[in-house]
């Protein structure tokens, strides 16, 4: 068999065919314009056969009269167009704008298709260029337009999408995604055709077309007919599923313009009448098409075969070809007729269009009746007179009539009569591979959703057909239990997807659908059923917490209940322990993101760690993977309860429990979010250089692990949140500039991802971006104008942050962070317009910070983070009434500022020179001791801190009203004794 490559391309044209492939199928004398067609692809298979001896444009001279059907037979061009045209030449390792060729793949009649690398977004694309010879030709390029604009238009997972189309240096291309695969005319002659192996060759065929069916239906639906239906057009890729390529052929089902001179048919065996009649298309033309394919996979043979093109073409428009059953006679009836129908040589006596042929094969696959009626005696009579007019007379065909219908009739009713009978004993086993197509769909979707690049929306359309899918089956034959029972199995498994691609709500409703199916069966108090329940109730809890993380609590409690007892009674095995321990990490990572509850995240880890403990689960991968998982989350919580050194004992043993065990995304993100918990315990143990080099580990792990799962949200996620800390470290090290290079990477990462707004965006994906924001315009900040940074910059990524982060403190007002979030981001912007001097917006934004942050200290009075931040805010309110002269107001917020402050100079320095104003301009005596005072304890509290700022400030001109204080004088004597 050939090797597994993808091959786009149109198919080479038609091979000349042996008298002996249909005896008795010489065709009369043809008319004048199938005449044209025969001679010009017979001219061409001749020149061919001269390989590179042959003059392309003395050929065409000679046939000038038919120039106009050959020059789109060329499949690539000479050798001298191709060097001599301008336009450079491609190869391998060679590049075409944004894309690096890397081998040849195909080649057709409109042009050459690549394997090539998009840089710019690193991904693996098919790359289809036009032939250099027909880039002079508006209407070749209007033709291989047409054919991107056709596809670009479609969105079905059995048809390939396009990315990009455009021109480069006088090179017509466009990408395409990637798959990887095997024509189908090269599984032709194989025993299995890779799309399903629990059932026969003819079944399997079935299974195929009504594939390709559904996706040209979806063509059709979108106004296009194909016209180049053809095995060499068809990709099975490894995982059985089935791709349509090629639309270069494509027109409109509104066009008219379509005539046997006016362009290319593609390969002739596969034309329908009408096309090769020149009359006008629509989608019966795709699915006679798709009536050839059927016949060709069952029998290995193409029904409209002749010692020349224009004798297929010929037998093509008279509709002969052998009873497939004469060629396969262990065909099912059913399957013949549906085949012989779409092979109708009247456009009208065919299925209408693809969707309805689809349909009646899965009715075939299904053991039902099917709704093609086999040719009744009349027609068979007329084929017959039409195939043999000159060998019968006219008294044989009324025979015909007379006896030939009953006979007919009764022979095919016994003979369906009896194939129902032999088959109907495997109903149930064909409602069985049916259900298990679902799951293994499912299961597959589920795998690839974090290998595939780019955002995982792109999946979702696949996921709501899976869903109408499901309610098909279940309207079948709705009152059966078993059938109930896989479907509340299967909507469980898409509720995991669901959650996967972010999309909680879709997720409850699968959840809530499936525990009503359960419920409504007779057997729903089984174990079985029971046990589906509690996987309902903990997919509820995970979907639940997605979509509000302050929420879950009744859904936990639900879930607990049922699998706690379970988990702790001696019987229980293995597969029960892990369901109860992965209740308890599912609820204990929600809760270790809300500050008031991380003790409690604690408990339920080490509740999960125990259970997990015992020696039969060490051998058991899930539950190993668990315990990594859990030991991780024990670890972040130990971080964020003021506990570095056991943070970093756990997070490094997690790391290394994440090392032995196989690779896949979810450890990826564990890897990567414990290495950076690491960085980040190691930040607050004070040992600086070794956070940054944890930080960078962690960086390098998640970009390793997307090589791999580029699909993932989570690993992308944990990325970003590794280089925000990363640039927190850096900052606080005072590597301002390395901080904003690491910072700067990780916006321009977000173009990978969906975007960040606060409309469409999960929370968690919110938060992570209003926290890059942040950073970012504090970097710019602290760069200032000596390094070319613009405040205005810094203003909007701030105010893009509280954008993000105010409808986040509105949906979950118990989280904390969010609020100290959106508290940072004001005073950000207060600290900028204080520094500009608007002092009115100062105070405003000021007041806004110290309101959130206030709020945060209610439910956590003891945070000293918490605690310093509000002495910062403080500050720059104090600063910011102080400069209006509004004293009486400024004074008390500034004497609090001090109490808060602790060891931050820039706190005690706004305060201090918000009191000295007070103390120069208050006109109140009193209170301009008072201030003045105020203004020399934060003096002197900066020089226990650092001595030398402390002397710099005593001589600055700022506090040069306070020189004449006692205190003050007492504070310089003491400094300049030191």
């Amino acid at each position: 068999m050939a090797s597994q490559t993808l091959r786009y391309a149109a198919s080479p044209p038609a091979c000349p065919m042996s008298a002996s492939d249909v005896p008795d199928a010489r065709a009369d004398a043809a008319p004048p314009r199938l005449q044209r067609l025969g001679d010009a692809m017979e001219a061409f298979l001749r020149f061919q056969a001269l390989g590179p001896a042959g003059d392309r444009e003395r050929f065409l001279h000679e046939h000038a009269e038919l120039r106009d059907l050959l020059e789109p037979l060329f499949a690539a061009p000479a050798a001298d167009e191709e060097t001599t045209s301008g336009a450079p030449a491609l190869g391998p390792a060679s590049c075409l704008g944004d894309y690096r060729i890397l081998r040849e793949i195909g080649r057709g009649g409109m042009g050459t298709v690549y394997e090539a690398e998009q840089r710019s977004l690193q991904r693996r694309v098919a790359l289809k260029v036009l032939h250099q010879h027909l880039a002079w030709s508006p209407r070749s390029i209007e033709r291989f337009r047409r054919e991107a604009g056709a596809a670009s238009r479609l969105r079905h997972p059995g048809l390939v999408p396009i990315h990009e189309v455009g021109e480069w240096r006088g090179l017509h291309y466009f990408s395409m995604e990637f798959v990887a695969g095997t024509p189908l005319n090269e599984r032709l002659q194989d025993e299995r055709l890779g799309v399903r192996s629990d059932v026969g060759r003819a079944a399997e065929a079935a299974e195929l077309v009504a594939r390709i069916a559904d996706a040209l239906q979806h063509a059709h639906e979108q106004g296009l007919v194909h016209r180049d239906v053809k095995p060499h057009n068809v990709m099975v890729c490894p995982d059985g599923s089935v791709r349509l390529l090629d639309f270069g052929l494509a027109a409109s089902t509104e066009a008219s313009d379509v005539s046997a001179t006016g362009g290319f048919l593609g390969t002739a065996h596969y034309c329908s009448p009408e096309l090769v009649g020149g009359r006008r298309v629509g989608p019966p033309a795709d699915v006679f098409a798709l009536g050839i394919t059927l016949y060709e996979l069952i029998t290995r043979q193409r029904p409209f075969v002749g010692a020349t093109t224009q004798a297929v073409l010929a037998g093509i428009e008279a509709g002969t070809f052998v009873p497939l059953r004469r060629l396969a006679p262990t065909t099912p009836r059913d399957l013949e007729t549906i085949c012989h129908k779409a092979l109708e040589r009247r456009p009208e006596d065919r299925y209408p269009d693809a969707g309805q042929l689809a349909a009646d094969l899965r009715r075939f696959l299904r053991i039902e009746p099917i709704q093609a009626l086999p040719p009744s005696a009349w027609t068979r009579s007329i084929k017959w007179v039409r195939r043999h007019r000159m060998r019968v007379a006219l008294i044989a065909t009324s025979a015909a009539l007379v006896l030939g219908a009953p006979i007919a009739w009764a022979l095919h009713l016994q003979g369906t009569n009896r194939v129902i009978e032999q088959e109907r004993a495997t109903l149930d086993q064909a409602e069985e591979l049916g259900f298990r197509s679902i799951e293994q769909t499912l299961a597959m979707l589920g795998e690839q959703l974090d290998r595939q690049p780019g955002p995982g929306a792109r999946h979702e359309p696949r996921v709501d057909e899976l869903v109408q899918l499901c309610e098909n089956f279940l309207a079948l034959r709705g009152d059966a239990g078993a059938r109930r029972a896989r479907l509340a199995k299967a909507l469980w498994a898409i509720a995991g997807i669901y959650s996967h691609l972010g999309r909680p709500a879709a997720a409850l409703v699968a959840c809530e659908r499936s525990r009503q199916l359960l419920l409504a069966g007779p057997a729903r108090d089984a174990a079985g059923v029971q046990r589906q329940l509690g996987l309902i109730q903990k997919r509820e809890l995970h979907a639940r917490q997605l979509a509000d993380p302050s929420a879950g609590e009744a859904e936990f409690a639900q879930a607990i209940a049922y699998w706690r007892p379970l988990a702790t009674a001696p019987q229980a095995d293995a597969e029960t322990i892990v369901e109860y321990a992965d209740t308890l990490l599912v609820r204990a990572r929600n809760l270790a993101d809300r500050p008031e509850r991380r003790r409690d995240a604690g408990q339920l880890l080490r509740e999960a760690l125990t259970a997990l403990a015992p020696e039969p689960l060490q051998a058991d991968a899930r539950a190993a993977s668990l315990a990594a998982r859990c030991e991780a989350m024990l670890g972040h919580v130990l971080l964020h309860t003021g506990r570095p050194d056991d943070a970093l004992h756990r997070l490094q043993a997690a790391v290394l429990r994440i090392d032995r065990l196989p690779a896949d995304a979810v450890l990826g993100t564990e890897k990567t979010l414990a290495t950076t918990g690491i960085g980040h315990a190691l930040m607050k143990l004070g040992r600086r250089a070794d956070a940054e080099t944890a930080l960078r580990a962690a960086i390098d792990t998640a970009t390793t692990w997307l090589q791999d799962w580029p699909g993932s949200t989570s690993l992308r996620r944990s990325l970003l949140q590794s280089r925000v800390l990363l640039g927190s470290q850096l900052l606080t090290s005072n590597k301002v500039e390395d901080a904003e290079t690491v910072l700067r990477e990780a916006m321009a990462s977000l173009g990978d991802g969906p975007a960040m707004d606060a409309a469409n965006a999960s929370w968690m994906d919110r938060s992570v971006r209003a926290d890059l924001d942040i950073q970012l315009a504090a970097c710019i900040l602290l760069l200032g104008d000596a390094h070319g940074a613009d405040g205005d910059d810094a203003a909007a990524l701030l105010r893009h942050a509280i954008g993000l982060l105010e409808p986040l403190v509105q949906e979950h007002p118990t989280q904390l962070d969010f609020r100290a979030a959106l508290a940072v981001a004001w005073n950000s912007l207060a600290s900028l317009a204080n520094e500009r001097r608007h002092h009115d917006e100062a105070i405003d934004l000021a007041a806004r910070a110290i309101d959130q942050q206030q709020r945060v200290l209610q439910v956590m009075p003891r945070d000293v983070r918490a605690r310093s931040m509000l002495a910062i805010q403080q500050g720059h309110l104090a600063y910011g009434l102080a400069h209006l002269g509004r004293f009486a107001a400024a004074m008390p917020v500034a004497r609090e500022a001090v109490a808060n402050a602790g060891r931050q100079t820039s706190v005690l320095r706004m305060a201090a020179h918000a009191a000295t104003l007070a103390a120069r301009d208050e006109t109140d005596a009193t209170q301009a001791t008072a201030s003045g005072a105020l203004a020399v304890e934060a003096l002197a509290k900066i020089a226990e801190v650092s001595p030398k700022e402390a002397q710099s400030l005593l001589a600055d001109a700022r506090f040069a009203s306070l020189r004449d204080r006692a205190d003050f004088q007492a504070l310089r004597r003491r400094m300049e004794n030191r």
